[in-house]
């Protein structure tokens, strides 16, 4: 048996023998009384009433002390449980052996200095074991284990107590099992402001459609003796926008949906909702139109500055090869009409917006204007600004700013909610959370929506 086990043993052994000792004593008492009686009934039989009066109270003593000797095996075997507790709670010795060798060097300078021996460690070792940091610990928490064996856990001094908490691994120590907050520290991801800013249409089917009103009708002046020859008549295009199918399956097991402190199935719809929302945000930027919306950096530029094309939108140039200029940027503004410019906000990277806020103009004044009332955005150029992750960073060639009157240009279509279907058979043990969403989006205006393309 190993010397850091003695104790623990020592001190079972000494609760046994009390037991035994007590329970002798009472045992031998109440042995002693019934010998009398056998004596006493004897001598006068049964019907004789001293005979009934030694016999009520030796049922009155026997009652007596087998209470006395329940009350000490109970104690005893109370005494015994928390001595076991105290021994379970020991972690099993040389998990990490340099805390293993650690112990049997310690108990080892133990016993050279109680006998002043030299059992083994030489002058170098006891000099390193004595400066181990962690000797000093081992030191109190061995002095705060046996106080908690011989008093009261209740009674032991906060020190000693503290001691027990944050004992060497090594030497055993309380797993002291710590407070399991149900509060998650969760990880934030950038997203777009996209659904914040376009219109939104909730429908119960599978497309949205609407009409578009893309030409304008003709007129001229006519004389008093001249009819007008004039027959433009205006056009109007059909849009279809579909939804498209978000969708994941992700498993967790019954026992730890049953098991778990923290309400792990609200956990999952959130972290899932959060999902959506930033993939279904990027694609209303950058989505093909195919299996998901379609996005605002994904259409053909003008092929005229200035003029009208059906499903182009407008690009203008920062005026330098790699970054954004302060003439660009006012480029940029002046090419919207008044009509949407006046509902106008830039949208671009926050790495953008951190180039951006450099810049001035030919007063020597910056461009960019913090806001002035808690809540509301900053200001470029006398209009608001949002940040977006999936708008490009400034480089050759990207599409790195958008100026747009949102609710006029972009549409967002949901077919409802977010649809969860609960289904704890197909994979058991795990319930698995088939969760969808149909969202579609697109393009209504392209007059409404300016690009800045980095460009010279």
């Amino acid at each position: 048996m190993s010397d850091d086990n003695t104790k623990v043993v020592d001190l079972v052994k000494a609760e046994i023998n009390k037991l035994g000792a007590t329970s002798k004593e009472n045992y031998e008492a109440l042995q002693k009384r019934c010998n009398e009686f056998q004596e006493k009934f004897e001598s006068q039989g049964d019907s004789d009433p001293i005979t009934k009066e030694h016999l009520t109270k030796l049922s009155d003593d026997v009652t007596t002390r087998q209470d006395e000797i329940d009350k000490t095996v109970a104690s005893a075997t109370k005494r015994m449980d928390d001595i076991e507790t105290a021994v379970k709670r020991q972690k099993p010795t040389g998990t990490v052996e340099g805390d293993k060798k650690l112990l049997e060097d310690y108990l080892l300078f133990e016993k050279s200095v109680a006998s002043g021996k030299n059992r083994g460690l030489s002058w170098r070792e006891k000099q390193e074991l004595e400066t181990n940091p962690k000797y000093d610990t081992l030191k109190q928490y061995q002095k705060a284990f046996t106080e908690f064996l011989y008093i009261d856990e209740k009674a032991v001094g906060a020190e000693s107590y503290k001691a027990l908490q944050v004992g060497v691994d090594v030497d055993g120590g309380y797993t002291v099992t710590p407070f399991m907050s149900n509060r998650i520290s969760q990880r934030l991801f950038e997203t777009d402001p996209i659904r914040q800013l376009a219109s939104v249409e909730t429908i119960g089917t599978d497309a949205y459609e609407m009409m578009m009103d893309i030409d304008e009708a003709g007129c001229e002046w006519e004389g008093e003796t001249v009819s007008t020859n004039n027959a433009e008549t205006p056009k109007m295009n059909r849009k279809r926008i579909p939804v498209h199918v978000l969708a994941t399956r992700p498993r967790i097991t019954q026992m730890l949906l049953d098991d778990s402190n923290i309400n792990i199935e609200a956990w999952l719809s959130n972290k899932v909702a959060d999902k959506f929302s930033r993939t279904e945000s990027a694609s209303f930027i950058t989505g093909d139109g195919i299996g998901k919306p379609r996005g605002l950096g994904t259409y053909a530029a003008w092929t005229t500055a200035g003029t009208y094309e059906h499903a182009k939108i407008e690009q203008v140039a920062s005026g330098h090869a790699t970054q954004f200029t302060t003439d660009g940027l006012i480029d940029l503004k002046y090419s919207m009409i008044e009509q949407y410019l006046m509902r106008g906000t830039f949208l671009t990277n926050r790495l953008n917006v951190r180039d951006i806020m450099k810049l001035k103009d030919g007063d020597g004044q910056y461009i960019w204007r913090p806001g002035i009332t808690e809540g509301q955005p900053a200001m470029l150029l006398g209009l608001p600004f949002r940040m977006s992750t999936t708008v490009a960073t400034a480089a050759a060639s990207a599409l790195a700013m958008y100026l747009a009157d949102f609710k006029a240009s972009y549409l967002i279509v949901d077919r409802q909610g977010i649809n969860v279907q609960r289904d704890p058979y197909t994979a058991k043990p795990f319930v698995e959370f088939y969760t969808r969403k149909r969202v579609g989006g697109d393009v209504i205006n392209y007059q409404a929506i300016k690009i800045q393309k980095i460009s010279a």
